[in-house]
């Protein structure tokens, strides 16, 4: 009689042991009966295993009770890169959204930011979440400086969102694949590179001949210089239209040089004399002109007129050369087109050419002449 008394009082107390619960395993629910009597307990009986960096609620020591639902979420490892920062963590969320909810630099995360992938999408060991927040940046390119909010991920994806294409050598500054960053600008230069072809002047040369003929400090030129020709190749670099540099990949020779011919004075200058002294003073008459002498020029005792022209000397002071006028004699030459006179003294002799009377140096000349005149009809007298 006493065992028929036991038996249903036993199986009421089991069955007063028994909790009806939840038990959640990285979001997949089952419903369960068991006897176990705290949270760690119900997971070990349902050969569940859990870690330190798993996440347990209620915490593993709770009691159990009936209706508890117990959630179980395992942590994964998953790498986060927001804007051009990478982070590899250990996340005990479901969804991309819960891992945003989970990090603390959810305050990095704006909210018209792209996340790929989508925010509701669960979360698995190994992948990876890309968080792009939308930033200003200038971009300059072709002529057009525009700002532009966007959310690419680098330098290259926002170009080629703008339908920027880049040709050849154009340069992009900063690098195609910089992270975009706030306030970032980007320029954008096309560059062009061609081969050009002209013709540029070769410059001759001086040739210097010393000669006895000529006194110390004279010189006299033989022929006169004459620049060649060459034709070039060029490679010429433009950035945005402009040219920057220009450099020579060829040259052929089209016409020679002619070198210039200088003859240099050797001799001593001549030792003054009484004759010299007297000449200076008195001068000696003139010559008739020869045939050959233009009609313009003509001669009195102390005067003539004809040509002048201009000369390189390396002397100071107003100095000119005369055929036959005595060394040191002090000439006054007039320009017969304005008036203008300069006094220069004969130190050397010249010109030799038919019509021209006197050769003056070059501060001579300009004192009654443009340089660019060349040959002008004076006066001169003494």
């Amino acid at each position: 009689m006493l065992v028929g008394v036991l038996v249903p009082l036993l199986g009421v107390t089991w069955l007063l042991g028994n909790h009806n619960v939840t038990l959640q395993v990285d979001g997949q629910p089952q419903q369960l009966t068991t006897h176990a009597s705290t949270v760690a307990e119900l997971l070990e009986r349902a050969g569940v295993a859990f870690g330190k960096h798993d996440a347990v609620t209620p915490p593993p020591g709770t009691p159990l009770r009936e209706g508890m639902v117990v959630e179980l979420v395992h942590a994964r490892e998953i790498t986060v890169l927001i804007g051009d920062k990478e982070d590899t963590v250990l996340v005990t969320a479901l969804s991309v959204d819960e891992v945003l909810d989970q990090l603390t630099r959810r305050r990095d995360v704006s909210q018209r930011a792209t996340v790929r992938p989508s925010r509701l999408t669960p979360v698995r060991s190994g992948m990876t979440v890309r968080v792009l927040n939308p930033v200003a940046v200038t971009v300059v390119a072709d002529g057009k400086e525009r700002e532009v909010v966007t959310d690419a991920p680098n330098v290259a994806r926002l170009l080629e969102r703008l339908g920027i294409r880049l040709r050849g050598r154009d340069r992009v500054t900063p690098a195609p694949e910089t992270a975009v960053q706030p306030d970032l600008r980007i320029t954008v230069e096309r560059v062009r590179v061609e081969r050009q072809r002209r013709t540029a002047s070769l410059d001759f040369e001086t040739i210097r001949r010393p000669t006895d003929r000529l006194a110390q400090g004279q010189e006299r030129e033989v022929r006169a210089g004459r620049n060649g020709t060459i034709r070039l190749t060029e490679r010429v670099t433009f950035v945005d239209g402009n040219e920057v540099s220009r450099h020579e990949i060829r040259r052929r020779l089209v016409t020679a040089p002619l070198a210039r011919i200088v003859e240099e004075g050797t001799a001593p200058p001549p030792r003054a004399t009484p004759t010299d002294r007297n000449q200076d003073t008195e001068p000696a008459p003139q010559p008739r002109p020869s045939p050959s002498t233009r009609a313009t020029e003509r001669a009195t005792e102390n005067s003539q007129t004809g040509q002048a022209s201009y000369y390189h000397y390396p002397e100071e002071g107003m100095i000119a050369a005369h055929r036959t006028l005595p060394m040191g004699t002090v000439v006054t030459v007039t320009n017969r087109a304005n008036g203008k006179s300069v006094t220069v003294t004969i130190n050397d002799r010249g010109p030799y050419i038919d019509g021209r009377i006197i050769d003056l140096n070059e501060p001579a000349f300009t004192q009654i002449a443009a340089r660019s005149a060349g040959v002008i009809d004076v006066r001169i007298t003494w």
